[in-house]
């Protein structure tokens, strides 16, 4: 049975273009997110003295990436998404203060952030002549964190910039499997496109724990399709 569904899915995707217009986004861009931490977490993070001070309700990031998607009909406006990048952390907060890049040493090297995710983005023309259109997208996340820990003979994390030895046995990591909601608006043109979008990222592990990601994000690109002029997504 899921051999036919794979196989429904690949012969849709290969003769859907040949008889209707299909569309390529080709882009990248930065995000901005909170990492809300479930209990769990938060205990280890409390083990590492870089962020053990008074609690963490939150960690802070940055995280520049690629996307790409792929719409076999625009007509239909619904597509295939993706998305990859890597970023660091930019501090965390305790819920009476926050701890930024420049006191602790933060960084892409010490504590590096992984995501990526697929999955299906859908766009709905709003306005024709300047092609503004709303988009969302309901995606399969992974997010892993590699957080530096410094061991007992450890360097401080301001003394880290610069330092590229570091030991692959001294970073705590928090890796993510979750479902994410993305929308957004996107202004279209002619070749080129911008988009600003929010994410609600809920771990499937913890599904009805407290723990979230929430993150906004902008992104500029191509568009590679075949059109008549003046016409966009319906």
């Amino acid at each position: 049975m899921k051999k036919r569904v794979v196989l429904l899915i690949a012969m849709t995707l290969v003769l859907l273009p040949l008889f209707s217009r299909p569309q390529f986004f080709l882009g990248g861009g930065v995000k901005w997110g909170r990492l809300y931490v479930n209990e769990e977490d938060e205990n280890t993070l409390l083990n590492n003295p870089r962020y053990n001070n008074g609690g963490v309700e939150y960690v802070a990031d940055i995280l520049p990436y690629i996307e790409f998607t792929y719409v076999p009909s625009v007509d239909i406006g619904l597509g295939i998404t993706g998305e990859a990048g890597w970023g660091g952390v930019l501090g965390f907060n305790n819920s009476l203060y926050t701890y930024r890049y420049g006191e602790y040493g933060y960084n892409f090297r010490t504590d590096g952030i992984f995501d990526a995710s697929v999955g299906l983005r859908y766009f709905t023309l709003m306005d024709k002549e300047r092609y503004l259109t709303f988009s969302s997208a309901l995606l399969y996340n992974y997010r892993r964190y590699s957080l530096y820990h410094p061991g007992e003979n450890g360097k401080r994390a301001d003394e880290l910039y610069g330092i590229w030895d570091l030991s692959p046995y001294a970073f705590d990591t928090l890796s993510y499997h979750s479902l994410s909601l993305k929308l957004g608006l996107m202004e279209r043109y002619d070749g080129y496109y911008f988009r600003v979008d929010a994410e609600l990222s809920k771990d499937l592990n913890s599904f009805l724990s407290s723990s979230f990601r929430f993150s906004v994000s902008a992104s500029f690109g191509f568009v590679f399709t075949i059109l008549k002029e003046n016409e966009f997504m319906r």
